[in-house]
């Protein structure tokens, strides 16, 4: 169902997912960046022509995560929620209180900018940054020990593929760059930050349930 592609830090395996997601098998834990709840609300609220868009597809992808890999944490790499508080923060809420099972870390964004007693909930911890084995996971890039992986969120990576017949194709990506890998944006309506191939990096796009190495 979730085809990952595998891929391994020192001793961790990594399976990077094509749902924009990545799974840390032997750690039961799965890592999401920039989901952005709330940022439809807050667009429609504010005048913007977007579609009202809602998370319950979101919400249902990730209860059958948590269901049929046996999650015990799911790590969030910040910009959990958009922007001043709205209908979407109480549906995330319910969410928590349905798995109060899970342990849910977040490493707060930029956006995350809700008072600090909205965060106070029983299986929500939030923090600067969170490690597991030799990976370091932030929001935004962080200077770390030359052994580590930094993965974060923020940027929103995406790749321009160029098919036939002069075609191309914008997709989200897994980035690695100097021992930064930075994670697509989970959310919908979230953008892509257009990078570029070279010889410093690996990019892993996603087409539609698949991922590959991309080397033009």
């Amino acid at each position: 169902m979730y085809n990952p592609y595998e891929w391994q830090y020192n001793s961790t395996l990594i399976h990077f997912l094509p749902q924009k997601l990545m799974h840390l098998p032997t750690h039961h834990t799965l890592v999401l960046a920039d989901w952005h709840l709330g940022k439809i609300e807050h667009f429609r609220k504010n005048g913007a022509f977007v579609p009202a868009v809602t998370s319950e597809k979101e919400y249902h992808l990730i209860q059958a995560i948590i269901n049929d890999l046996q999650l015990k944490r799911i790590i969030l790499l910040g910009d959990l929620f958009h922007s001043e508080l709205n209908k979407d923060w109480f549906d995330f809420v319910e969410f928590l209180q349905i798995n109060y099972k899970i342990e849910f870390i977040l490493t707060k964004g930029n956006h995350d900018i809700l008072p600090p007693a909205f965060y106070e909930l029983e299986n929500l911890k939030v923090v600067d940054f969170f490690q597991i084995d030799d990976i370091i996971f932030t929001h935004e890039k962080q200077k770390v020990d030359p052994h580590q992986l930094n993965v974060i969120g923020h940027h929103h990576p995406g790749i321009a593929i160029r098919g036939r017949a002069r075609q191309s194709y914008r997709l989200p990506c897994f980035y690695l760059e100097n021992k930064v890998l930075i994670m697509p944006a989970f959310g919908e309506m979230t953008g892509l930050y257009m990078y570029k191939n070279s010889d410093q990096n690996i990019i892993f796009p996603i087409l539609g349930n698949e991922i590959i190495e991309y080397n033009p």
